[in-house]
């Protein structure tokens, strides 16, 4: 859905010279063209994001309405890669008694796209690469799982997603931090 153009052109046997009819869908991807001089036709769709599509042979009869069969466009995908960091738990902050901590190699992070389906567990230090996206703004949420999940926030980054590799800068997960705060009393 959403605003399309449509474009029909010929109408004569002799394309450089054919009449050309332009105009744009409602949101609901319906459309006319109206007043249009009789002869053949071919129906051209074009959206950003999307891969044109062209529907003919539509043949324009005086006085009669053609309908040209829904076409569904096929949105254009792209890839996008980044490589994702979090500041390493460590043993010395108390956090996980008295094991070492936890090493930047044992944090996994889910990374999901928050308006399209399509996501990937990938470990800290991990480029990721995510295909077949659809073109556009698109916003990326990268949440810590479990075991390490409530030392970190997640994270929402929006991304505009262009065809090939978009490359993301290095995404950085800091632990979360707080205050304490106290009295010491001399005797």
């Amino acid at each position: 859905s959403g605003a399309m153009v449509v474009e029909g052109d010929g109408g004569t046997s002799d394309e450089e010279d054919g009449f050309i009819y332009t105009t744009l869908t409602t949101d609901d991807g319906t459309y006319a063209l109206n007043g249009v001089v009789t002869g053949q036709y071919q129906i051209k769709l074009a959206k950003s994001n999307f891969v044109d599509e062209v529907f003919s042979p539509v043949l324009v009869v005086s006085n009669e309405t053609v309908s040209v069969p829904a076409i569904d466009l096929i949105a254009q995908k792209g890839t996008v890669s980044s490589l994702v960091q979090v500041e390493a738990l460590l043993g010395e902050m108390g956090l996980g008694g008295g094991d070492a901590g936890a090493a930047e190699s044992d944090v996994r992070i889910l990374v999901t796209f928050l308006n399209l389906d399509g996501q990937k567990t990938v470990t800290a230090g991990e480029e990721f690469t995510l295909d077949e996206v659809v073109l556009g703004s698109q916003v990326l949420r990268f949440e810590v799982q479990a075991p390490h999940a409530d030392f970190y926030a997640p994270l929402e980054k929006p991304v505009e997603v262009t065809a090939g590799v978009t490359h993301l800068p290095e995404v950085f997960l800091p632990l979360l931090r707080g205050s304490v705060a106290g009295a010491v009393m001399d005797e």
